[in-house]
């Protein structure tokens, strides 16, 4: 069983959940990965996690990358929701400068004041960004693992990769 740090004792009302997507199976000059054995455990986790605290996301939305919607398929099959993807959450692109991916990121920040519970998953490079442009310290989320947000205050870290090997 997976273990969050709690890093508050607030009412949980209104969270937001920045997801990183789990393990993908690496594929040399592929950059649309599907998950690997080791993520669909990752993802499973992710669930039983969600599950022992309470936390049913009313709205799941994930980056168009396959490792990203994958992920999210196993939180919307058992929510019962249907998967939203926006190209907002996706990996720094080549083609993108920091000042545009940063302002991409100030955009996803501004989209956590949802009043509905919401899984978001995305990737390594960009949830630790939108984190930090909420007023919290940088943190690295490993694959597979989740940022658990309420009203913009960081509630816990959960390790998912701890129990997954």
């Amino acid at each position: 069983m997976t273990r969050a740090r709690i890093l508050s004792s607030e009412i949980r009302v209104a969270w937001q959940l920045l997801v990183r997507h789990a393990h993908r199976h690496k594929v040399l000059d592929n950059d649309d990965d599907p998950l690997s054995e080791k993520g669909r455990r990752q993802a499973k986790d992710l669930v039983r996690f969600l599950k022992a605290q309470g936390l049913k996301p009313e709205r799941i939305v994930s980056s168009p990358k396959q490792r990203c919607f994958e992920t999210a398929e196993f939180l919307a099959e058992w929510a019962k929701v249907e998967i939203e993807v926006d190209k907002l959450l996706l990996e720094q692109q080549s083609f993108e400068d920091s000042q545009d991916f940063r302002a991409r990121v100030s955009q996803m920040a501004k989209s956590l004041r949802s009043s509905v519970p919401t899984a978001w998953v995305g990737h390594g490079d960009f949830m630790p960004l939108v984190l930090e442009e909420l007023g919290h310290p940088a943190h690295e989320l490993k694959k597979g693992d989740l940022f658990w947000l309420e009203k913009g205050t960081l509630i816990g870290i959960n390790p998912v990769h701890a129990s997954s090997g």
